[in-house]
């Protein structure tokens, strides 16, 4: 329906409608209380233009490799890894598990036999396993 069409729709129909259909699902209804719109949801279908990912921009001066000791839950001991800052890994880079990529609104965890590359758009692709 539309817009218009639900301004314009016979309300106490629909109210009935609805009533009975509560009634069946959930063996009962609350007819004679007024009704409270909790969620609407919408779809529509259409043509866009393309999506065009630009080449990522260089990651920042890479600085020296910083190791952190982290209690994975599946180790009995801590386990020692390399801690990257995502800002500055530059497209194309590669980083082997176990590792932790960090930025602000999110952290990467890579186990033993992991790998993230940087792809050009700038996204990380992990390949778990190294499968």
């Amino acid at each position: 329906m539309t817009y218009h069409e639900v301004l314009n729709a016979d309300r106490d129909a629909i109210r009935k409608h609805f009533d009975a259909l509560h009634l069946r699902h959930y063996g009962q209804n609350a007819e004679h209380r007024p009704v409270e719109v909790v969620n609407i949801r919408a779809s529509a279908i259409g043509e866009r233009a393309k999506m065009e990912f630009k080449p990522g921009v260089v990651g920042g001066a890479a600085a020296k490799p910083v190791y952190r000791d982290v209690s994975l839950s599946d180790a009995k001991k801590p386990t020692r890894c390399t801690i990257y800052q995502r800002d500055a890994l530059a497209p194309g880079a590669k980083v082997q598990g176990p590792a932790i990529i960090e930025e602000s609104a999110s952290t990467a965890l890579l186990q033993e036999g992991d790998e993230a590359t940087i792809a050009p758009t700038g996204e990380i692709i992990i390949t778990i396993g190294g499968n």
